[in-house]
């Protein structure tokens, strides 16, 4: 199931007070279980992480390159990567920002296969990228393990393109 739904319809819809509960309710999409896309959209993915929080949803938010750090300096911790990887993985909302602005080193896409394992129909995971989804498996790798992420990304998925409007560019605008 692919859905679209442009940011501005977002920001109308938030705008008439709906809350973002109301507006995925509206569109079909459930608080658990579910995986969204969001291309180039990460205020929009802070604000669903934030949101969930609001609603006593476990989230976290967290870039890409952030996580990537995160994930060798447990490397170099005993038993510091079953920690990490539990951490990540007991978060009920997911975003990851900037996903795959960086290609992913070896160790990194064998920690991303084991997370999205991990995640994969127990919890949500928003990815906020500029890429579309059609390059992802290039971007991943191209091997074994970008098969088997992809796998695990685009089952069970609902897809929120915003196109090519830019938060940065709208918000400069109205407080200009």
């Amino acid at each position: 199931m692919v859905r679209k739904i442009k940011a501005k319809l977002v920001l109308q819809l938030r705008n008439q007070g709906l809350s973002g509960r109301a507006i995925s309710l509206a569109q079909g999409m459930s608080r658990h279980s579910i995986q969204a896309v969001i291309d180039a959209a990460d205020q929009l993915g802070c604000a669903i992480a934030k949101r969930a929080c609001e609603h006593r949803i476990r989230a976290h938010y967290v870039r890409m390159p952030d996580l990537e750090e995160a994930w060798v300096a447990a490397q170099d911790t005993p038993g510091g990567s079953g920690k990490f990887l539990r951490k990540y993985a007991a978060f009920t909302l997911l975003v990851i920002d900037e996903w795959l602005l960086d290609r992913p080193t070896e160790s990194m896409r064998t920690m991303l296969l084991e997370l999205m394992e991990r995640r994969y129909g127990e919890t949500s995971t928003v990815f906020c990228t500029q890429y579309s989804q059609k390059d992802w498996h290039q971007r991943l790798g191209s091997g074994v393990h970008a098969d088997a992420i992809m796998d695990r990304i685009i089952h069970n998925t609902i897809w929120d393109e915003t196109g090519n409007y830019n938060m940065r560019e709208h918000t400069a605008l109205v407080t200009a």
